[in-house]
């Protein structure tokens, strides 16, 4: 059996582009990308978002050895972006953005989710719309810039495991969390709402921005131990 390769890639966003660059990059994506894309008002979002769409296509293009052009990416009614039509794949990929950071992961098998955020000023109030009570304890437990930074090491673990099953937030945050313990101890342990561990899910975190968080979450073991980071122009080009 072929062993499980795992890839993760970042890029950051950078400088504004001009209007022609980003219609030159804009053109190069599928009709739906591009009004998907379009309808965010800020030009950073925006940015961003064509720059997660076209890291996907590179991604897979890159590890199927097929012009990005031919692949056919779309979406789950959940809005999950999957790769369609190609014989053989047994693989997932995942993007995300935040702030100045665009992160994505492909799998050669299995499925896989990725979350990046920005850390921000955070109100404790939507801890309870997010967390189980054992994480809100903890949280409830740190202080400033610890308990700041705690919160979106949650977040990003939990988003990237709905992300993952591809039900993103119409899993409630709250039916899942992490064993408190084991974190404490360097381990990721996710257990459902009924407390029972789910082993067969796997974390990691990465360090590559002290402003941000990053966060995979996998069926497969394989996890890597870094992230490569890309230039804008690799991504574009």
């Amino acid at each position: 059996m072929t062993p499980t390769t795992i890839q993760l890639f970042a890029v950051h966003r950078g400088a504004q582009l001009t209007d022609s660059q980003m219609q030159k990059s804009l053109q190069t994506l599928p009709l739906e990308d591009q009004q998907r894309i379009l309808r965010y008002r800020r030009w950073e979002d925006r940015q961003s978002g064509m720059l997660a769409a076209k890291l996907a296509r590179k991604m897979l293009s890159d590890h199927l050895h097929v012009p990005a052009s031919e692949l056919q990416i779309r979406r789950t009614e959940l809005g999950r972006p999957y790769l369609h039509g190609f014989a053989g794949w047994q693989g997932d990929f995942n993007v995300s953005h935040s702030g100045d950071w665009v992160f994505g992961g492909i799998t050669t098998q299995g499925l896989l989710g990725v979350d990046v955020e920005g850390l921000r000023e955070i109100e404790m109030e939507v801890s309870k719309h997010c967390y189980c009570p054992e994480e809100r304890d903890e949280l409830y437990s740190l202080d400033g810039a610890e308990q700041n930074a705690f919160f979106y090491v949650l977040w990003t673990m939990k988003e990237a495991y709905i992300k993952a099953i591809g039900t993103g937030l119409s899993t409630p945050l709250t039916s899942f969390g992490f064993d408190i313990p084991s974190l404490k101890e360097g381990k990721i342990l996710l257990k459902d709402d009924s407390g029972v561990p789910q082993p067969q899910w796997h974390f990691q975190r990465y360090d590559v921005d002290d402003a941000y968080r990053f966060a995979i979450c996998s069926d497969q073991q394989s996890l890597p131990g870094s992230i490569t980071l890309l230039t804008r122009d690799e991504v574009l080009n």
